[in-house]
């Protein structure tokens, strides 16, 4: 008797893409890798050992001429309406 070859067919068509997108994203993560290795690195031979990049974080934090009072606020939503 004859079988239909169809659905075995459309199977394995499906685990061949399956199998492949694996596989590409496999090596697109093995990349990814390396690039950070890499650029990490560079960083570290950039940079003088033991020294670190500092900021002044008590002196913005103190600063509070970026914020907007209640007045400005209610403004401001009245405009966007």
């Amino acid at each position: 008797m004859f079988t239909r070859h169809r659905p075995p067919m459309r199977a394995a068509v499906v685990g061949g893409r399956a199998y492949l997108a694996g596989k590409h994203k496999a090596s697109k993560s093995d990349q990814r890798a390396a690039d950070e290795a890499n650029q990490d690195e560079r960083i570290s031979a950039r940079s003088p050992a033991g020294s670190s990049a500092s900021i002044d974080v008590d002196g913005a934090a103190a600063d509070v001429g970026h914020l907007i009072g209640p007045e400005e606020r209610l403004r401001i939503a009245m405009a966007r309406q």
